[in-house]
């Protein structure tokens, strides 16, 4: 199964378990290049959403259509820092991994309207995550639907 991430979202129905985005934390922050961040966000995270993203590929039966929509999170968090990072397929071959600004929640209340745009972040990954589920149910009700006009 590989590495595996300090959180994981994902949905169970029905013992069908799909995963579509992870977490990766820190408990401080030393800079962008310490060690432990260099080695999240560089290795380990881009390994954990390409598995996840090629089981959802999978289940998706490579679908072309389904494929192009299907997108992983990651949320890289260390101390007051946070930066999310996106892998999706856009063309079936190539995975393509963008990272986010790096955004610092404030610690006191001076700068406290710069939690607006960690907030407008998290928004975008909740969107991003319900356009894939909606993305991988929709490609499993056109095979549900295709089979109900099928004769033997």
């Amino acid at each position: 199964m590989g590495c595996r991430g300090d959180w994981i979202l994902r949905s169970i129905i029905n013992d069908n378990k799909q995963e579509f985005g992870t977490r990766e934390v820190g408990k401080s922050w030393v800079d962008e290049n310490g060690m432990k961040f260099l080695k999240e966000a560089g290795l380990k995270l881009p390994k954990t959403l390409k598995d996840m993203l090629v089981r959802l590929l999978k289940k998706a039966d490579w679908d072309a259509g389904t494929c192009t929509k299907i997108q992983m999170v990651g949320i890289i968090h260390a101390g007051l820092m946070l930066m999310p990072v996106y892998l999706d397929n856009p063309k079936g071959y190539v995975c393509r991994i963008q990272r986010g600004e790096l955004m610092e929640v404030p610690d006191n209340a001076k700068n406290f309207c710069s939690i607006l745009t960690i907030l407008a972040s998290v928004l975008n990954i909740k969107a991003v995550v319900q356009e894939t589920i909606k993305a991988v149910r929709s490609n499993k009700k056109i095979d549900a639907e295709s089979l109900k006009g099928a004769r033997f």
